[in-house]
């Protein structure tokens, strides 16, 4: 069992994981608002998705290309808050210690993933298209394109963390980041009888024998 974050959509992320019926009975006012909101969030991942294919498609040095991904990553990506969701419900019970040393981990985790993969999206082109507003967020409609491979569906979740609008999830054919991410977690902690320094040890493992 994969620890990491499952390859494909982990750098999606980075290159970057149901709606209420209740549209019809707001006011105008609140309506027009969530509007403008998801107008935002459209134009927030137009422009994050640029910067990304320039980066990925562009010159420079395979350690350049990390460090610009990463950068977009730290500025526009919700890694703590999708780090917490990953975890699940055993986040309520982790010390703060644990929680701390689990989300730098789960940082340096994505950036390794980000490292290994990133040459295979060379070439890659991301059209934004439409979006929606649910119930726990915006959800961008987008189509990646890859020399060689089938185009592929991905839905982006955009919420205001701190006043800016991040990227909280990446849906790609239908499978969430997050949510392959907490049952990859959740199994190994199942069997481990919810030891969360044993996933930290895991994680730590990772981290020390990549490359």
């Amino acid at each position: 069992m994969s620890l990491l974050p499952a390859s494909s959509r982990s750098l999606l992320l980075s290159a970057a994981l149901a709606a209420l019926p209740v549209a019809a009975a707001l006011p105008v006012a609140l309506t027009a608002t969530a509007a403008v909101a998801e107008t935002v969030d459209t134009s927030f991942l137009q422009t994050v998705s640029q910067r990304l294919v320039a980066t990925v498609n562009g010159a420079g040095s395979h350690a350049s290309k990390v460090a610009a991904v990463l950068a977009v990553v730290d500025r526009d990506v919700a890694v703590d808050q999708i780090a917490q969701s990953c975890l699940g419900r055993y986040w309520r019970t982790a010390t703060p210690a644990q929680k701390q040393r689990y989300v730098a981990l789960f940082h340096k985790v994505l950036a390794n993933s980000i490292s290994d993969k990133l040459g295979a999206y060379e070439g890659l082109s991301l059209a934004i298209g439409t979006s929606e507003a649910r119930a726990d967020g915006t959800y961008v409609h987008s189509t990646l394109t890859r020399p060689g491979q089938n185009p592929a569906s991905v839905l982006w979740k955009v919420n205001e963390v701190a006043g800016q609008p991040k990227i909280e999830d990446v849906v790609v054919e239908g499978v969430s980041l997050v949510i392959t991410q907490r049952q990859d977690y959740a199994s190994f902690l199942s069997s481990h009888g919810g030891n969360v320094d044993a996933l930290l040890a895991a994680l730590d493992r990772q981290v020390a024998n990549h490359g």
